[in-house]
């Protein structure tokens, strides 16, 4: 345990996201290598037959060199749609006023699909090499303190490159923008940081769409996805025991650890700071899978969306995370002791108690239903 605790401590320092941004870097250069490669291509085709070289006929011609045209931009003139061009808009209309905050590993990617195919709902874009593609659906502009110093026209940009909504602003239709970024939820400075930045006036058409899962079989699901992101797991075999026990220490030590992640009641008293109850819409992960429909028409009535969502989608969602508190397919690197679920549930219950406490407080929105108790966790082990 020591030798996994002091290597990974050498992995998280470089950041909670250092081997997804080296991931992302070589993805990002991979795409601008191709993209430029094909641009070349494509230019060499629209070259006079001559041969005439664009950049060198233009400094014979004393032209200055700001105002020479270099294949870059005259491949971009010649062969970009129409339709690509970003369209005059104020700042105020690039905002998101919808926001999917999670919590992670609780079929948030499900329902930012749902609302990204209402007609006018539009999900931002990556710049074309320059980032990962999920980055459209998690820009953690908010939540990633890195990203967050670069300002709000790169957040903004993401949504000024949108195609669905260049064309329904061409068309005169109206429209608006998600932001899907789960980060949000468990990040103790973003609420404050989107209260700080988006303009004060847009505040009141800000909405917050919540759905929480039960701590312990979430915490279960986000080591997996760990595994995934992080090579070091799967070099030294780390099981989800191993990982649990390592974070109860660092909770001990209190130190900020995943596992703090789960005490719900903290993460949304801390939203509750800078915006009002009515805004944020709680659900339950387990009453989104098993009554999806009746979820899918109360999230769309509290984000006045006007039209009913889409049945195939719905179909998906409930089928995509029907089984998804099993450990098929992980085998004996996922199950987690009995021993340490009761540890666990020790931990999280008293703040799940204090939850369902504040969340039957009135000032909610009426869209929000009861919010059951969160299921008794360990059910794929003995029965605690």
């Amino acid at each position: 345990d020591h030798s996994f605790a002091k290597n990974l401590g050498k992995t998280m320092r470089a950041g909670r996201w250092s081997w997804m941004r080296d991931h992302e870097r070589r993805q990002a250069y991979m795409a601008a290598h191709r993209s430029r490669m094909k641009d070349a291509a494509r230019l060499q085709q629209t070259m006079p037959a001559t041969g005439t070289n664009m950049l060198t006929h233009s400094v014979r011609d004393g032209l200055p060199r700001e105002t020479q045209p270099t294949r870059a931009t005259a491949s971009m003139e010649q062969i970009s749609p129409p339709w690509l061009v970003e369209l005059e808009a104020t700042e105020e209309e690039y905002w998101p006023r919808i926001f999917c905050i999670g919590v992670p590993k609780s079929a948030s990617t499900s329902l930012f699909e749902v609302l990204r195919k209402h007609p006018n709902m539009c999900a931002g874009q990556v710049m074309r090499g320059a980032e990962i593609w999920w980055r459209a659906k998690e820009p953690e502009f908010f939540s990633d303190t890195q990203r967050f110093r670069r300002g709000k026209d790169f957040y903004l940009g993401y949504y000024r490159r949108s195609r669905k909504c260049q064309q329904l602003k061409a068309r005169n239709q109206t429209f608006a923008f998600i932001d899907g970024s789960t980060q949000y939820s468990v990040n103790m400075e973003a609420p404050k940081r989107i209260f700080e930045t988006i303009p004060q006036k847009l505040h009141k058409d800000l909405k917050f769409v919540l759905v929480l899962r039960e701590p312990t079989e979430r915490q279960r699901s986000w080591y997996l996805h760990l595994r995934e992101l992080y090579p070091i797991y799967q070099r030294q075999n780390v099981s989800f025991d191993r990982y649990a026990k390592h974070g109860l220490k660092m909770l001990s030590l209190s130190k900020w650890q995943d596992l703090q992640d789960g005490f719900y009641d903290t993460l949304l008293m801390n939203w509750f700071k800078y915006f009002s109850r009515t805004q944020i819409l709680t659900l339950s992960f387990d009453y989104i899978t098993t009554h999806t429909a009746d979820a899918l028409h109360r999230i769309h009535r509290f984000l006045d969306l006007g039209i009913a969502y889409n049945q195939t989608v719905q179909g998906t969602m409930s089928k995509r995370h029907s089984d998804s508190n099993t450990s098929t397919g992980h085998g004996e690197i996922s199950k987690m002791s009995n021993e340490l679920c009761q540890k666990l549930h020790s931990i999280y219950h008293p703040h799940s108690l204090q939850l369902y406490k504040l969340l039957q407080e009135e000032g909610f929105p009426e869209e929000q239903p009861a919010f059951p108790p969160f299921r008794i966790p360990c059910r794929w082990n003995e029965t605690i």
